[in-house]
């Protein structure tokens, strides 16, 4: 697996940043919080998911979102991943819609979950791909965190459950697993098939009893269905009489409604005739009305000879009069209000004329030009200065850690190993003390230099700050000064026109109009001439109206009166109806008694068949019961049989799994692990030979892949080890896992190695091995994160990470 580059987007320090990782052995460097092992988070979130991170820990703060997208290398595709962070609400989660996985330009959309399966897939690492948890092969073998570094120590069953996922034997262990699961299942099945055929001798017993009652209730029933045919002859013949009873019910039921019919027929016809007295009294109330409206409108004369259209046009004329003048005043308060604004706006300079503001503007922008080249020339010689004296301050920085490191030195120089005497360290304290002091004195003269430079640059940018400040106010006044000589002539033009407008309207002498009072109002005065005139016309078409209705209102009373002497024959009619009928009920006196006798020999005849049929019923359920027991007797020999067959079978199975299948496979496990473990044993003794130069101590990997360390042929606790110590065998515990990778899966064989701060604790002695160690992995890509200084000289490439105001840069140095 060959990392190419990552992008971080809102992830924790990061705003938008893309780097692009090259290869041999990368080093990341910056101050502690800078950001650096938030780039490995975003590698292992790429690829894996959260795990058991949470996504607060990587979302920036001030982000609703934010997104990783990672490009590497593995088996010969070239693949990119992406995942994004969602806030929403008080939520944060990953957003599925926005994650997918690249394979050679081919783009898939996944689910969290999904792309973490096809990750482990691409990278052939035998893991759950379960997305709260981590890759705990990735962690050990390629990426573990500072703070879990020491770890690989202590916690041995972790530690080899790894590596059991790692090169596959967990197959072994989970066979062993599943395989006492089915036997525990089959121990459990065979004791339940025993249980289903133990009832078998009871099952043909009970056989035998049914077909015995079957042939017992078959008699019975047969006697009870000859009893309840008897009883259903006599039920019929009463049931015939019953019917022509209920035939003459009917009929007279039929002539009691036919009864209550006419009655209310009777009352209706009574109240249509009220209704009618009340209908001519009403009537005849409405034609004396229409009367007096008659009279009241021929009462209302006509006004003026002039018609409607003449008034309407008059109307018209004088509104459009009105409308101008309106118009006109309020173009005239507008450019008044225009021409006051302008004044208020540009002030004095209202009282320039445009030819001299040109002139005026010219010369301040070609000063501002002369001051700007000056500015350029000067920051020019700042950032000179910059430079000169951050160099300055880096030997300063230099010398006194020189000086100081000079009280350190050993009996033998750290750099050419020969002997040092105290005469050879005072001439050489003394050298860097003249040294530190002559780079001060340069210092502080070029801090005076730059001082001077950046109070020169202030004073000219404020004055070009003053003239871009000119610049606008005359260049925004120029239009409104154009602007203000016209609309003051416009002015002029429209109260010209506003007075000539005014004098139009009068009203002109006619002998055709009226005097109403109000010649001063020409609008209003046509206005009510027009509803006087318009009031006469309507009386005509009232008069014409009123001389109609009062005709209608004549023949309705006529209509109402013909109608009062047809409902006083109707009534007569009907009352000779109602004597007809009350005679023919008489004749049926006494049949409703008859009716309910029939009714209770038949309900009596109904019970004692009914009790017959329940016998009868109850005798064939019996049957059918026995029947069934028959029925499901037989199926549950069969059944047992069935079962006795399948318990035989299931017992073989059993026999064969406890005594042959798990002691094989537990065998084959232990010869696996061994064989790992010896290759293990071997790698890491070599990586531990280059860390730590200390004959009287060795380490190896015991059978359990737990680190044992001998001292003088004496093993020792890790635990009273020295930081650099553990360092250094947790560091070769993970190259070595890291390098078995590499022969096992055909994604590792780049042997990408991921080391987080990996020479905590170590010594001058132990940074200088691991140069060695570095070259000896003969990997394609290196990637280191750490503070030390020492390793620069290691590495093929640098980059710097720096934190301003928040946010996280990377920069490549040149090493």
């Amino acid at each position: 697996m060959i990392i190419n580059s990552i992008e971080l987007e809102n992830i924790r320090s990061y705003d938008k940043e893309k780097i692009e990782f090259p290869r041999g052995i990368t080093l990341f460097e910056g101050d502690i919080g800078s950001g650096k092992s938030t780039i490995l988070m975003g590698i292992e979130f790429a690829l894996f998911g959260l795990g058991s991170q949470k996504p607060e820990a990587l979302l920036s703060k001030k982000a609703n979102d934010g997104s990783v997208v990672l490009n590497f290398e593995a088996n010969g595709q070239k693949c990119e991943v992406k995942r994004t962070l969602k806030r929403k609400g008080d939520a944060l989660n990953q957003d599925p819609k926005n994650t997918y996985l690249k394979i050679n330009d081919e783009l898939e959309p996944l689910s969290p979950t999904e792309l973490k399966q096809k990750v482990l897939q691409i990278l052939n690492f035998n893991e759950p791909g379960d997305s709260r948890s981590e890759s705990r092969i990735y962690r050990y073998a390629i990426f573990t965190p500072q703070e879990e570094m020491k770890q690989i120590l202590f916690n041995s069953e972790r530690r080899l459950e790894t590596i059991r996922k790692a090169f596959g034997v967990e197959d072994y262990k989970i066979a062993v697993e599943n395989s006492k699961e089915i036997l525990r299942v089959l121990h459990g099945k065979i004791n339940i098939f025993k249980e289903r055929f133990k009832d078998i001798n009871n099952y043909e017993l009970e056989l035998k009893n049914s077909k015995e009652n079957i042939h017992k209730i078959e008699n019975i029933i047969k006697e009870t269905e000859t009893q309840e045919k008897e009883l259903k002859n006599q039920r019929k013949k009463i049931h015939d009489e019953l019917e022509t009873i209920r035939e003459k019910i009917l009929e007279q039921r039929e002539l009691l409604t036919n009864k209550d019919n006419i009655k209310k027929q009777i009352e209706e016809k009574i109240d249509e005739k009220k209704k009618i007295s009340n209908q001519i009294k009403q009537t005849t109330e409405e034609l004396e009305d229409f009367k007096e409206e008659f009279e009241s409108q021929k009462s209302i004369s006509k006004p003026t000879i002039k018609s409607v259209e003449e008034i309407n046009a008059k109307i018209k004329e004088f509104s459009e009069i009105n409308n101008s003048i309106n118009r006109l005043e309020f173009q005239v308060i507008s450019h008044s209000d225009v021409i006051k604004k302008i004044r208020v706006k540009i002030g004095k300079l209202s009282e320039s004329t445009t030819e001299s503001l040109n002139m005026q503007l010219k010369t301040i922008k070609e000063d501002r030009t002369e001051y700007q080249t000056n500015v350029n020339d000067l920051q020019k010689g700042l950032k000179m200065k910059q430079k000169e004296e951050s160099k300055l301050e880096a030997d300063k920085e230099k010398y006194e850690n020189d000086i100081q490191n000079t009280s350190k030195l050993g009996a033998k120089c750290p750099y050419c190993e020969h002997e040092l005497t105290k005469d050879h360290v005072q001439k050489l304290e003394k050298e860097r003390r003249q040294s530190l002091l002559d780079t001060k004195g340069k210092l502080e003269k070029v801090s005076k230099e730059r001082d001077e430079l950046e109070s020169e640059i202030s004073k000219l940018e404020k004055i070009i700050l003053e003239s871009d400040t000119k610049i606008r106010t005359i260049e925004n006044a120029i239009p409104d000064l154009e602007n203000l000589t016209l609309t003051i002539r416009k002015l002029d033009e429209i109260e010209k026109e506003l007075k000539q407008t005014r004098d139009k309207n009068i009203i002109p002498d006619d002998k055709g109009l009226p005097k109403l009072g109000m010649h001063d109002k020409p609008i209003e005065y046509f206005t009510a001439l027009k509803e006087a005139l318009l009031e006469y016309q309507n009386a005509e078409v009232s008069i014409t109206n009123i001389e109609k209705n009062m005709k209608k209102s004549m023949n309705a009373i006529q209509q109402y009166e013909d109608d009062l002497k047809t409902r006083t024959n109707q009534i007569t009619k009907l009352e000779e109806r109602l004597t007809e009928i009350s005679g023919k009920l008489k004749m049926f006196d006494g049949i409703k008694e008859q009716s309910l006798d029939l009714q209770g020999q038949e309900e009596r005849l109904d019970l004692e068949i009914k009790e017959l049929s329940n016998i009868i019923s109850r005798n064939n359920e019996k049957m059918e019961n026995e029947k069934t027991t028959v029925k499901e007797c037989n199926e549950k020999i069969s059944e047992s049989e069935k079962w006795k067959n399948i318990h035989k079978k299931y017992l073989n199975y059993h026999v064969w799994l406890d005594e042959f299948f798990i002691p094989s496979v537990d065998k084959i496990e232990k010869q696996v692990l061994l064989s790992i473990q010896q290759r293990f044993n071997e790698i890491y003794h070599r990586w531990y030979s280059i860390l730590i130069d200390d004959p009287t101590k060795e380490s190896r990997i015991d059978e359990n892949f737990t680190p044992i360390i001998e001292q003088d042929g004496y093993e020792q606790d890790v635990g009273f080890l020295s930081g650099g110590e553990k360092t250094s065998i947790a560091l070769a515990y993970r190259l070595t896992l890291n390098s078995l990778m590499r022969q096992e899966s055909d994604s590792m064989k780049s042997n990408l190695l991921i080391l987080d701060e990996p020479t905590d604790g170590f010594s001058k002695t132990q940074l200088a091995k691991v140069k060695t160690l570095l070259l000896e992995l003969k990997s394609q890509q290196i990637i280191l994160v750490s503070h030390e200084k020492e390793l620069e000289t290691y590495v093929d490439n640098i980059f710097h990470i720096s934190k301003s105001s928040g946010i996280s840069k990377v920069t490549r140095l040149n090493n």
